[in-house]
């Protein structure tokens, strides 16, 4: 009986390093795929922003060089655009 004891605690030992192991591999798993899409949205978000606010002001850039507008609707749009 001693020796069915022992071999049955090695083997339960076994069991719990397997599901640490296998723990560990669904934490790095998870952690690799939220820090893929929280990359690509931060990245999708960036650069649509940027080049939205880049085509806002140079619209606004050429109504104020047309004289459209005035110098306070210029400075008053681009701070909006720009907050």
């Amino acid at each position: 009986m001693a020796g069915f004891g022992l071999l049955s605690g090695g083997l339960m030992g076994l069991g719990l390093l397997s599901m640490a192991i296998h723990l560990i591999l669904w934490v790095v798993i998870i952690v690799v795929i939220v820090r893929i899409f929280r990359g690509h949205r931060d990245s999708c978000h960036a650069h649509g922003l940027t080049r939205q606010t880049d085509n806002a002001l140079e619209i606004l850039r050429t109504r104020y060089a047309k004289g459209e507008i005035d110098v306070e609707e210029f400075k008053r749009r681009k701070q909006d655009l720009m907050s």
